[in-house]
């Protein structure tokens, strides 16, 4: 279930969505709220787009390093 962005928790990772033309379209990948802002979860970069709504991240995140 889709919460408002206004509810997120700080430093978790969760799936963000945006709201345009009454439709919700959710990234693809995992995201936090930062200090700075929205960051992508794995390479901190920021994700340039305003989040609307917010859930949470269900899918296993592997990080490989070889």
């Amino acid at each position: 279930m889709w919460e408002p962005i206004a509810s997120a928790p700080p430093d978790r990772l969760v799936q963000v969505a945006v709201a345009s033309a009454g439709k919700l379209t959710p990234l693809r990948f995992p995201c936090r709220l930062s200090g700075a802002g929205w960051v992508h979860a794995v390479t901190d970069e920021p994700i340039g787009v305003e989040p609307t709504h917010w859930r949470e991240w269900h899918i296993r995140l592997v990080i490989r390093d070889d």
